[in-house]
């Protein structure tokens, strides 16, 4: 994944639908489902600042795709797990660039 193959502005437009989602289930009353939709959507807020160049920010964007394909299945427990995944993958990431940024 590369800034020319996912532009800045398609997070946004994912996280946006993820925020409609979270929504709509939570006028539905599935508040489970709903924080799973926010939370994935702050993972892709996360991408616009993170290097995509980074081997654990593509983890982090597979996981991440993988969560957003499990909630289109309806599947928010799955889909828990990866934000998660992707959210470490993200910090740690960050961490990693912060060390090398620090040593150089």
């Amino acid at each position: 994944m590369t800034r020319t193959t996912a532009p800045l502005n398609a997070f946004r437009i994912i996280a946006a639908e993820l925020a409609d989602w979270a929504d709509a289930a939570d006028q539905e009353g599935h508040r489970s489902y709903a924080q799973a939709c926010a939370d994935l959507g702050l993972v892709y807020l996360e991408f616009e600042d993170a290097d995509t160049t980074h081997p654990r920010v593509t983890t982090a964007w597979c996981a991440a795709e993988s969560a957003r394909m499990a909630l289109t299945d309806g599947t928010g427990i799955e889909a828990r797990a990866r934000t998660s995944r992707a959210r470490l993958h993200l910090a740690l990431a960050r961490r990693e660039q912060s060390a090398d940024l620090s040593n150089t």
